[in-house]
C-alpha cells in the first residue's frame, strides 16, 4: 500500500520527499525494490499463485533434512511442538515400569511430561508453570533413589536468544514437585547435570567449570576450574562412564578439550 501510494504522487512531490527523507528509511523504495525482484518479467505482475508451489518445494526439502544420517533409522516428531520452546533436555522416568513416561525440559517453556511417548499423538502436560525459572537445560536422577531428581537451568552456549537460568531445582517425589536449591542460585548457566552411583551430583556450568556436591546439593565445590583459562571455566558437557570414570567437555567457543577423572572428580 505504501508503494502504490508513493507511485501515485506527483513527480515533484516525490522529488521533494527524496530530499527530505534518507533513502535508508524510505519504505516506499524498499517495497518498490521488493516488487522489482519478484515480479514476472513478462506480465509485470507478482505471481502469487507460485507461492503455493514454492511452499510445497520447501516442505519437500525439509522432509529430506529430517532423514537421519545413519542408515535404516527414521525419526518422528513427538512434541511438544508449539508450547515448550527449545527442547534442551530429555529423560525417561526411571520409576515408570512401562518405560513410556518421558520428561522434556524446554528453554523458557519449563518442564513437561508425557505419559506415553509411543502413542500416535503424544500428550504433553506442563509440570509447573510457576517455577522461579523456566529455562530448563538438563534433567538427571539419583541411581540409588530414583524419586530424587535434579534439574538445571540457563543456556550457556552464547546464542543470541539464550535464556538466563537460576541454579538447580530438585524433586524427591519423582518429578511431581520441585524446589530450588538455594546453594545453587549463583550458577546461572547449567549445561548438564549427572549423578553417580554414590549420589554425588556433578554439574557442567558456564563460568564455574565443573562443580560437585556430595550432600544432595546443600553445598558445592569446584572440581575442574582454572581462573587463568576462561575456556576451562566453561564446561559444555559431562558424562559418567559405566566404570565410574567421568568425562567433561570444556570450552564453548574457546578451544579446550575433553578431561577425564578416575577418582570422582
Amino acid at each position: 500500500m505504501l508503494f502504490f501510494s508513493a507511485c501515485n504522487q506527483p513527480k515533484e512531490q516525490l522529488e521533494k520527499h527524496s530530499k527530505i527523507y534518507d533513502k535508508k528509511t524510505r519504505a516506499d523504495l524498499a517495497l518498490e525494490h521488493n516488487y522489482m525482484m519478484i515480479r514476472d518479467p513478462e506480465t509485470l505482475e507478482v505471481p502469487r499463485q507460485e507461492l503455493w508451489l514454492a511452499t510445497e518445494e520447501l516442505k519437500k526439502s525439509q522432509r529430506k533434512k529430517d532423514k537421519a544420517a545413519i542408515s535404516n533409522i527414521s525419526w518422528t516428531e513427538r512434541g511438544p511442538n508449539n508450547v515448550g520452546g527449545r527442547t534442551r533436555a530429555l529423560m525417561f522416568d526411571p520409576n515408570d515400569i512401562n518405560g513410556t513416561r518421558v520428561f522434556a525440559g524446554s528453554v523458557a517453556g519449563g518442564l513437561w511430561v508425557c505419559d506415553d511417548i509411543y502413542t500416535t499423538i503424544p500428550t504433553w502436560t506442563a509440570v509447573d508453570d510457576f517455577l522461579d525459572n523456566l529455562a530448563i537445560t538438563s534433567i538427571a536422577y539419583d541411581p540409588q533413589y530414583p524419586d530424587t531428581m535434579y534439574m538445571g537451568t540457563g543456556e550457556g552456549f552464547y546464542n543470541a536468544d539464550a535464556v538466563r537460568g537460576d541454579g538447580i531445582f530438585y524433586s524427591t517425589d519423582g518429578g511431581v514437585n520441585w524446589t530450588q536449591l538455594s546453594s545453587s542460585t549463583s550458577y546461572t548457566h547449567i549445561q548438564k547435570i549427572v549423578v553417580d552411583s554414590a549420589g554425588n551430583i556433578y554439574a557442567a556450568t558456564r563460568g564455574s567449570g565443573i562443580i560437585k556436591s556430595s550432600n544432595s546439593g546443600s553445598t558445592w565445590s569446584s572440581v575442574l576450574n582454572s581462573s587463568g583459562s576462561s575456556s576451562t571455566n566453561r564446561a559444555a558437557d559431562i558424562e559418567i562412564a559405566r566404570n565410574g570414570d567421568i568425562y567433561a567437555a570444556m570450552g564453548i567457543f574457546s578451544t579446550d578439550g575433553v578431561y577425564k577423572s578416575t577418582d570422582g572428580g
